[in-house]
């Protein structure tokens, strides 16, 4: 891209890099999810992108708002409740099933029979990008992006090895924040939650490790070879048990407690 837009502190990809990752590094975990929402709007005027969104490959934790989502003006972020759960769970899918980058040009985008793709095509997006994202080895979600307007060609190869790099970057940060949240609430009682874990069995320890990684009962039942409902039992079992009270304490117990991470 021939743009200059956001390169007042670099001229080049790996000074950006840089800048945001020594920011990161010094910043305090509070504060991370906010700074990596305008690192990626930075990003975005740098690639000339319309609109981004990082997410689990979990409809769990999208419908719980567990994303980041940036635009630039004039446009808007998508909802969870503007896709809804049925087309929300489709393009997951989509993403999901891909270890490749997947490029839709203009035409696929009208012609698609994913309904999110083709109200990205009403909304006048001439090309959209998912990446999808690993950590550890393990695939956690993606990196959805669109460029709107006509006359626009997209990202180089060379481009878009440099947004899957540096949001590969973001999406460390961004989990490593919650951890860190989550492992430093005042409120924690340390001694209290290792006695509870002793109580836990191997199989228990399975589906909260499994709720932590943002699955439905219905998956970590297919994940065990279980039913749904023994499924739902367990997770009962586990509240009363761990002294909880809901679904996200459950997720907060498993990641201070090393389990699911």
């Amino acid at each position: 891209m021939g743009s200059d837009i956001g390169k007042t502190t670099g001229t080049s990809f790996e000074a950006l890099m840089m800048r945001q990752a020594k920011s990161l590094t010094t910043s305090h975990a509070d504060e991370c999810q906010n700074q990596l929402e305008q690192f990626m709007l930075e990003a975005m005027d740098w690639f000339e992108i319309d609109r981004m969104t990082m997410f689990p490959n979990s409809m769990l934790f999208f419908n719980q708002g567990k994303t980041l989502s940036v635009a630039r003006a004039p446009h808007k972020i998508l909802t969870a409740e503007q896709v809804g759960v049925e087309d929300g769970e489709r393009y997951l899918r989509l993403i999901g099933n891909s270890e490749e980058i997947q490029i839709f040009d203009k035409n696929k985008l009208a012609t698609s029979d994913v309904v999110v793709l083709r109200m990205l095509s009403a909304q006048g997006a001439c090309c959209h990008y998912t990446i999808p994202l690993t950590q550890f080895g393990q695939r956690w979600g993606g990196l959805s992006f669109t460029l709107f307007g006509s006359g626009r060609c997209g990202l180089t190869e060379t481009q878009l090895e440099q947004v899957t790099f540096i949001s590969h970057m973001w999406l460390s940060f961004w989990q490593h924040s919650k951890l860190h949240r989550s492992l430093h609430r005042p409120d924690m009682k340390t001694d209290n939650e290792n006695h509870r874990m002793l109580r836990l069995s191997h199989r228990q320890c399975d589906v909260l490790g499994l709720l932590a990684k943002g699955l439905s009962a219905k998956e970590i039942a297919t994940e065990l070879n279980l039913s749904p409902r023994t499924i739902e039992s367990h997770k009962y079992r586990l509240l009363d048990m761990l002294e909880l009270d809901s679904h996200a304490d459950l997720v907060q117990f498993a990641l201070r407690n090393g389990i699911g991470y």
